[in-house]
């Protein structure tokens, strides 16, 4: 029998729903302009089953997608889990088996090695597909109208990158998704990669770049002719892990980078035009070079 913590994050507004299902003709109140006809995602976490921890966080619940349908006046309704390894797994077995947020080393032993993403911070339709997001795992494609899962995308093994984020943006001039992943060669690692695919959902380009140090990436900015990324001191380490930390510290004694990466070339003209420490202000002129200059040149470029 399924018990949840009772905490705030599994209490109240945030309590798990656990629902799958269909509603035909929701009902509204006021009325909907008859002319209005489209769908409307959206994403949040919800545990299929009570955490293995008591003291676990509300971003680490598995991601559920609901689907509004505007029609001609009426609006109907279907929400399905994400089917992510996790959630597969968790599901077999009817318990939890990934431990604390982003920390393998809580996990059973039958699963470590797994991906343990949960698909539950953003959704977004690109090239017919539903693309379901958490930053620290590749995307998930799923179907936009059943909401049927399809399963994670290497893009036919073009992408070698093991992350994709969860913002991703759409280029209105190309229809390009600009994407990028960080610890894209593993947990904590410093790699990078920016990438770009098409409207038909081909991957065109994977550019690798490493940050100074490994920390929460969680967004980034484009621009018709560069990708900016903002590093900030929001960081890990498996000595945190071990000591079963939240994942992410902040670090005031690190400072804080802008990458500018040229969204059409390779990561040897990268710069860094602006640095921001944690007391004071300064700015950086870079030469085009083979390192994204950043304070000590810190970003390197990554063949």
């Amino acid at each position: 029998m399924a018990h949840y913590p009772d905490t705030p994050v599994f209490t109240g507004t945030l309590r798990p729903m656990r629902f799958e299902g269909d509603i035909h003709d929701v009902e509204v109140e006021g009325e909907l302009p008859p002319q209005l006809h489209g769908t409307y995602h959206r994403v949040h976490p919800d545990a299929q089953f009570p955490p293995r921890f008591a003291n676990d966080q509300f971003f680490n619940g598995d991601g559920m997608i609901g689907l509004f349908h505007f029609r001609g006046g009426k609006l109907d309704f279907r929400q399905r889990y994400a089917q992510t390894d996790k959630w597969k797994l968790e599901r077999q077995a009817e318990r939890a088996l990934f431990g604390a947020y982003r920390n393998p080393l809580t996990d059973e032993p039958a699963v470590q090695g797994s991906i343990r993403g949960t698909a539950n911070t953003n959704v977004l339709v690109h090239a017919g597909k539903l693309f379901a997001l958490k930053e620290d795992s590749p995307a998930l494609l799923m179907d936009p109208l059943s909401l049927d899962t399809e399963g994670y995308t290497d893009f036919g093994g073009k992408m070698q990158g093991a992350t994709f984020c969860a913002h991703p943006k759409i280029d209105p001039a190309t229809g390009n998704m600009c994407a990028f992943g960080y610890a894209a060669k593993g947990l904590l690692t410093r790699d990078c990669h920016y990438m770009e695919i098409s409207p038909s959902g081909e991957l065109l380009q994977e550019t690798w770049f490493e940050a100074p140090y490994y920390c929460m990436m969680h967004d980034f900015g484009v621009t018709q002719n560069y990708a900016v990324f903002h590093v900030v001191p929001i960081v890990s380490s498996w000595e945190r892990l071990k000591a079963g930390l939240p994942h992410f510290g902040f670090d005031t004694s690190l400072p804080v980078y802008l990458g500018v990466l040229p969204r059409h070339g390779d990561a040897h003209s990268m710069t860094a035009p602006a640095c921001i420490s944690t007391r004071r202000w300064r700015r950086t002129t870079c030469s085009r070079s083979s390192r994204m200059c950043a304070a000590r040149r810190s970003i390197r470029s990554r063949p």
